[in-house]
């Protein structure tokens, strides 16, 4: 089958597909978009989360701009002559939404409603025969899959796949997807005084994604990047999220990091993966995140 990936970063988009290939190896997995549409209109690549910032009641009524533009593009991935088989669409909690973030509940996820709501929003703009095909065929091949907190989450469980990323081994932390670090070095560190090269630019781009002492604990990514500091480096550090850490996702080992038994949106995702593609090469441990729609129907096949 021919599985699409649709992600909302640069990380996930470079090496996300061949890491589920390995998994499961009978199967075509390509990453959305492609790179026709990357050369096409390079200012949309890779497409925008909608998790980056709080979300609040009034996303309910009215979801970020982003968060349709997934659900019309993961809509037009599954219709027509080259359709794929399943879309997933990959985004991540992020720091800003951990207060809405409840493993073993997903239906309560207040992120996940906010994107039911999108999906509802994009149906509501198609008519008659169009709008049944498409919600039909929503329902049967796309899903929608979170990331917690980022996907950095997923190398702290495997030894090898941080040496790939250029950083030294750590102590692999009690919990995956709810990241915290207990590092006092890192977490009492001063970008201002180490980040010379941020510090003379000043640019928010070149900001390290650990500066903000308050959430630095639980930035799996900001972790990577102080494991691989580089005061004369762009944001602060050697590592990269297109080039190592792409290399280290696509090589990741995820019987380890299965192991730990702390991923359990990681598991849904296999798990939802195994209804349609069959056993991957991996055991999942239970529980993984249950499917939970709190009296709704579905309008995806996971939500």
């Amino acid at each position: 089958m021919k599985v699409a990936v649709l992600p909302t970063g640069r990380m996930e988009w470079h090496g996300l597909p061949d890491a589920l290939k390995s998994i499961f190896p009978a199967h075509e997995f390509h990453a959305l978009p492609t790179e026709e549409e990357i050369a096409s209109y390079p200012d949309e690549f890779p497409y925008d989360g909608f998790t980056s910032t709080t979300l609040t009641a009034a996303h309910l009524q009215k979801p970020p701009g982003s968060a349709l533009n997934l659900v019309r593009r993961a809509a037009s991935a599954v219709s027509g002559r080259n359709a794929y088989d399943l879309v997933l669409i990959v985004d991540d909690v992020e720091l800003s939404n951990l207060s809405q973030h409840t493993p073993g509940a997903l239906g309560e996820l207040h992120i996940v409603d906010v994107f039911r709501t999108a999906v509802n929003m994009h149906l509501n703009t198609l008519q008659g025969g169009l709008r049944n095909r498409t919600a039909t065929l929503m329902n049967k091949k796309v899903s929608f899959h979170l990331l917690a907190p980022m996907i950095e989450s997923w190398l702290f469980g495997d030894p090898t796949a941080m040496t790939t990323a250029g950083a030294p081994s750590v102590p692999v932390p009690a919990h995956l997807e709810q990241f915290c670090v207990n590092d006092p070095v890192y977490l009492a560190a001063n970008h201002s005084a180490i980040c010379t090269c941020w510090a003379a630019s000043g640019k928010k781009n070149d900001r390290p994604k650990w500066h903000d002492p308050a959430t630095r604990a639980h930035h799996p990514k900001g972790y990577l990047q102080w494991l691989c500091v580089d005061p004369t480096a762009k944001n602060c550090t050697r590592y990269s999220e297109t080039g190592s850490g792409a290399d280290a996702l696509r090589t990741l080992d995820f019987e380890k990091v299965l192991s730990h038994e702390t991923t359990p949106y990681l598991c849904a995702l296999i798990e939802d993966l195994e209804q349609l593609l069959g056993r991957s090469a991996v055991p999942v441990p239970s529980p993984a995140v249950p499917v939970a729609t709190n009296g709704r129907s579905t309008v995806l096949r996971n939500i």
